[in-house]
């Protein structure tokens, strides 16, 4: 397979990329206006957590295999270059995730790795003319913050409300029975033996 190919691959596979994480932003957003018809509108939120996770999952695990072929061959410093960017692919990735979830601080993180991780793939899809597309970069920091900006006490809200409350004494009624012994072997017959009126006992549990 030729350099053209593998271009040729990646540039498919971003363009599904990017199709697929616009459906499920639309589809998201419609969930979220069901649940939470106050709440603003999330939608560019949904596409770029999801844009971050499909499109750097996969360059991290190109990469941690080459950081392994790099490491069998002893070619430390190819090594060393192919381990930062499994880092750095697999952390925005990770972000991608929690900020589908709204999490204020995997947006902040993400937004400023969103950039870094998508520079080298531009730059080996469209080539090396891409140093005056660096604005590109600077355009996303600067809409995620004023995107995150306006949202940021939805995210604050929603950390609010998925945490664990007090927990709280539960009262529960056991009732408790003492049977009745049949009188033996004295005159009366053997009877079944019955039961008296439940005494109420109560059991406190703490969660």
């Amino acid at each position: 397979m030729t350099v053209e190919d593998i271009t040729m691959l990646a540039g498919v596979y971003f363009t599904g990329a990017v199709i697929i994480s616009l459906l499920a932003a639309f589809r998201w957003d419609l969930r979220l206006k069901a649940s939470l018809p106050a709440n603003r509108p999330y939608m560019w939120g949904f596409f770029f957590g999801c844009i971050c996770l499909l499109a750097c999952f996969p360059l991290a695990a190109v990469s941690a295999l080459e950081v392994v072929r790099a490491a069998s061959r002893a070619r430390w410093p190819a090594c060393q270059i192919h381990g930062i960017y499994t880092l750095v692919f697999g952390l925005n990735a990770a972000c991608g995730w929690f900020i589908t979830r709204r999490k204020g601080w995997a947006w902040v993180l993400g937004t400023l790795l969103g950039p870094i991780c998508a520079f080298p793939v531009l730059r080996d899809l469209l080539g090396p003319g891409l140093a005056h597309l660096g604005f590109l970069g600077y355009s996303i920091w600067l809409v995620n913050y004023a995107y995150g900006r306006s949202r940021w006490a939805a995210f604050h809200q929603l950390a609010s409300a998925t945490a664990p409350a007090a927990s709280k004494p539960l009262k529960l009624e056991v009732p408790v029975y003492s049977p009745v012994l049949p009188a033996w072997p004295s005159g009366q017959p053997n009877g079944d033996i019955g039961q008296k009126a439940p005494a109420a006992a109560a059991l406190v549990l703490v969660d």
